[in-house]
Formats: C-alpha cells, sequence, structure tokens
C-alpha cells in the first residue's frame, strides 16, 4: 500500500483473539457525510484495505456478522493501522404496540442521549419495524440504551 492511499485496518475477534475473515466498514468524512460502506475481505491474519481512502481525517464503524459495531473517530490517513476488536452482541427483539405502530420512528440512544451505532449501515441509532409490528437487533454490545418512539411521551 502507498503511504496515503488507503488505511490496513487489522480485525479480531475480541474474546478469543482469532483474526476475523471479513468485516463491514462505513466511512464518514471530517463533515460527517458517509463516503462509502463496504464488506472488506480479510486475510488469514484478519488485515484487509480501506483503500479509496484519501489523505483526510474519517469516523470509521466497523462490525461483522453476529459481532457489535465499534466506532473509530478522529483516524488519520496516512496513518498507522487500525487495530479492531470486535466483542460477540446479543440481539434485542422489540415489539410495538398500536400507538407506537402509528408514529413509525424509533430510535436506539445511547446513555448520553445520541444515537446509538449498532450496524455499520444505514441512519444512526434508526430502528427499521416490519410490517407485522416488531424489530430485532443484532448484535448488540452490552451497555445502557434508551428507546426513543418519535412522538411518544416518556
Amino acid at each position: 500500500m502507498t503511504r496515503g492511499d488507503g488505511l490496513e485496518v487489522r480485525v479480531r475477534d475480541g474474546i478469543h483473539g482469532i483474526p476475523l475473515r471479513s468485516a463491514l466498514v462505513r466511512v464518514k468524512d471530517g463533515r460527517g457525510d458517509v463516503g462509502s460502506s463496504t464488506w472488506l475481505t480479510l486475510d488469514g491474519d484478519g488485515k484487509g484495505e480501506i483503500a479509496f481512502l484519501r489523505p483526510g481525517t474519517y469516523t470509521i464503524v466497523v462490525a461483522g456478522s453476529r459481532y457489535a459495531p465499534r466506532t473509530f473517530e478522529n483516524v488519520g490517513v496516512p496513518g498507522p493501522p487500525l487495530q479492531v476488536t470486535l466483542t460477540p452482541g446479543g440481539s434485542l427483539e422489540l415489539t410495538y404496540g398500536p400507538a407506537a405502530l402509528a408514529k413509525g420512528l424509533a430510535k436506539l440512544l445511547d446513555a448520553l442521549g445520541r444515537p446509538h451505532v449498532f450496524r455499520a449501515y444505514g441512519p444512526e441509532g434508526r430502528i427499521t419495524r416490519t410490517a407485522a409490528g416488531y424489530a430485532t437487533i443484532e448484535g448488540l454490545a452490552p451497555g445502557s440504551r434508551r428507546l426513543s418512539v418519535e412522538g411518544m411521551e416518556p
């Protein structure tokens, strides 16, 4: 890799330390605009490359199948390899009642009231429900969160 022409990423399981073979990566530029989301194929050591990055500062979200996403802010390119450990996550099933179904929009917030990143793609914190009135969030890391339904009283 040419210096300043991309970023090396190294992804491992956070419990067992084994390298992962793929990861979903979302890149946001310095303004917070999503530049790209892509699956990275990783080698046997868990190494891969986000080749399209130009020199600058980015926010990078990395996730894996059944792993909780991690967000890395102020990642400089060129820079050292981004070391990522992902923790297997649990799941949360939400069932909406009639009032919540009428509102349609729900967000998962972290303990500070910010949208919680629970996947590497899509709007942060936004939960998409099915027409049947439920949603399942996979790969959710341990921690405190709050569910906010637009237009509903707390």
